[in-house]
Order: structure tokens, then C-alpha cells, then sequence
């Protein structure tokens, strides 16, 4: 499994948003969005980082307001083979949205990610 992050100014175009859905599902990606404020934040997982980093640049390419990949494609620590049908399980292909910084911080701490999430975000020093 591979992840990143991106942040920006805010998310709130739904034909943006419809662009990032189809993304997940053509490149197999779990993708959560933090929508309808500031700021905008992207986590998105999947199973190789081919499919990652296209998505990733789907996101790019959408020229997104003060655009920032907080942390690149990168393994997720502990997670050799893809989540699907684990407890804790994101399904690929599907975009998620939540309203707040704080429901997306318990997420990442949900799947174990919540140190990888605060340095990235720049809540935290590594």
C-alpha cells in the first residue's frame, strides 16, 4: 500500500470533486476528502504507487488554490499487501469527504497513521 497528502487553500468545486471520484476509481485508490472550509486536505491510499501518483497528479492538475504535497507517494508503514477486507479497511475506488480537520485527524489515528498525519501536517516534528 502507498499514501500521500496534500493540502490547499480550500475544496469546494463538485465538478472538482466529481473529477477526484472518477480518479479513484479509474486509478483504485481510497481518496478522503476535508471539504467546505480552509483548509483543503487529500489523503489518498492505494495499492501501488503508480496508481498513487496519478492520482496525485489528477489533483495537481486541477490547479488547485495554494496547492502543497505535504508528503509524497510513499509505502504505508506496516502494510505490505492491499487493506480490502481487513478490519480497519478503506475501499479502493471510493472518495470519502468529511467536514472537519478534526474527523480526518481521527481517521488517520483509526488507522495508525496519526504521527505520519501531525508531521505532515506540520503539527509535529519528525
Amino acid at each position: 500500500m502507498y499514501h500521500a497528502l496534500i493540502r490547499t487553500h480550500h475544496i469546494a468545486s463538485k465538478k472538482k470533486i466529481a473529477r477526484l471520484k472518477d480518479a479513484a476509481k479509474t486509478y483504485q485508490c481510497f481518496a478522503l476528502l476535508r471539504t467546505g472550509g480552509i483548509p483543503g486536505v487529500i489523503y489518498v491510499r492505494g495499492g501501488t504507487k503508480p496508481e498513487v501518483q496519478n492520482w496525485v497528479d489528477t489533483v495537481h492538475d486541477l490547479r488547485y488554490k495554494d496547492y502543497q504535497l505535504a508528503a509524497p507517494v510513499r509505502s504505508v508503514p506496516g502494510m505490505d499487501q492491499p487493506c480490502s477486507g481487513t478490519k480497519d479497511a478503506s475501499p479502493l475506488g471510493v472518495l470519502e469527504e468529511v467536514a472537519t480537520v478534526k474527523e480526518m485527524a481521527a481517521y488517520m489515528e483509526s488507522h495508525s497513521l496519526t504521527h505520519w498525519w501531525r508531521v505532515a501536517m506540520g503539527f509535529a516534528r519528525e
